[in-house]
C-alpha cells in the first residue's frame, strides 16, 4: 500500500474531508497528519512539513502558491526537503481567481507558472493543474468552492494519480520511490 500525507491552504481544508475514500481506491493509504492552514503561503507549510515527513509516507500532496507572493523560493525548498525523504510529491496549484482580474494578478501567475516548470522538471514530482482539477465546478466565492465541487475534484485527483504508482519500472500497487507534489493551483495560473 502507498502510504499518503496532505498538507495545503484552505485548498486542502476544502478536499481533505472528500480525498480519503477516492485514495483508498486507487490503493493509497491516507496515514495522520492530514493538515491545512487556512490562508496558509508555502513557508507557513514548510515549518509544518517534518510531522508530515516524520510518518515515512510514500507520497505527499500539497496544495499551495494561491496565499504566496512573487518571490517564493520556500517552494523549492519544500519540493527539495520532500524528495529527499524518498517520498513523491503531488503539488496541485491554485485554480485561481474565478474571473479575470480576481484575486491572483499576472505577476503572481507568472511566477507561480515559473515555479511549477521547475518543479515539474525534477523526477517525482507530479503538478496537478488546479485550473483543470476545479474546472466547470461551483464556487463559493473566487477562490474556493462548494463541498460537491471539492467531493468532485477529489474524485478527479484519485483518478490522475491511479496511474503514478504504477509507472514503467514499478509493480502495480507498489510503494512509489519518488516524490508527487499536487500544486493545486499554481501551474494552473497562466492557463
Amino acid at each position: 500500500m502507498t502510504r499518503v500525507v496532505v498538507l495545503g491552504d484552505s485548498q486542502a481544508e476544502g478536499l481533505i474531508p472528500h480525498l480519503r475514500e477516492p485514495l483508498r481506491g486507487i490503493g493509497w493509504t491516507p496515514v495522520e497528519p492530514w493538515a491545512y492552514y487556512r490562508g496558509a503561503d508555502t513557508r507557513t507549510l514548510l515549518r509544518h512539513l517534518a510531522p508530515a515527513l516524520a510518518v515515512a509516507p510514500d507520497v505527499v500532496i500539497v496544495t499551495a502558491g494561491g496565499n504566496d507572493g512573487l518571490a517564493e523560493d520556500s517552494w523549492l525548498e519544500l519540493a527539495q526537503r520532500t524528495l529527499a525523504t524518498g517520498a513523491e510529491l503531488v503539488w496541485i496549484t491554485p485554480p485561481g481567481a474565478r474571473e479575470p482580474g480576481g484575486d491572483l494578478d499576472l505577476a503572481r501567475a507568472a511566477t507561480a507558472a515559473a515555479i511549477a516548470r521547475t518543479l515539474a522538471g525534477r523526477a517525482g514530482v507530479q503538478v496537478v493543474e488546479g485550473r483543470q482539477l476545479f474546472a466547470g465546478l461551483a464556487h463559493t466565492d473566487a477562490a474556493h468552492f462548494t463541498r460537491a465541487s471539492y467531493a468532485e475534484a477529489a474524485s478527479r485527483l484519485a483518478s490522475r494519480l491511479a496511474p503514478a504508482s504504477r509507472s514503467p519500472g514499478r509493480a502495480a500497487g507498489s510503494s512509489p520511490a519518488g516524490a508527487l507534489l499536487a500544486l493545486a493551483g499554481l501551474a494552473a495560473l497562466v492557463a
